[in-house]
């Protein structure tokens, strides 16, 4: 679901949905630079993300593994527009809660 996203009927979506992690689930938040991006054969990098991120061990590993096939997706041409990402993981351990 686009977030951020004002005055564009092509992103309005018609409902609003709940997202109620459980722990050891993941949400990965990225600009549409970063799933949009065409490689050399013209595939989007969207394309790859949910292999990627199964294969991934930890939170660590599942953010350098999601750049890094960023990285060689678009070795080989001019990126777009702007790229940003970030992977949060869902915990279900009182000691590792941020504090507000």
């Amino acid at each position: 679901m686009p977030l951020g996203i004002l005055g564009s009927d092509l992103y309005c979506a018609p409902s609003f949905a709940e997202f109620k992690p459980q722990p050891g689930d993941s949400l990965v938040l990225a600009t549409d630079g970063f799933f949009d991006q065409r490689g050399d054969d013209g595939s989007r990098f969207a394309k790859k993300i949910v292999d990627i991120l199964a294969r991934r061990a930890s939170l660590a590993t599942g953010i350098k593994s999601l750049w890094d096939a960023f990285r060689a997706h678009t070795a080989n041409v001019e990126i777009e527009d702007d790229v940003t990402v970030a992977l949060l993981s869902f915990v279900n351990d009182a000691s590792s809660r941020l504090a507000a």
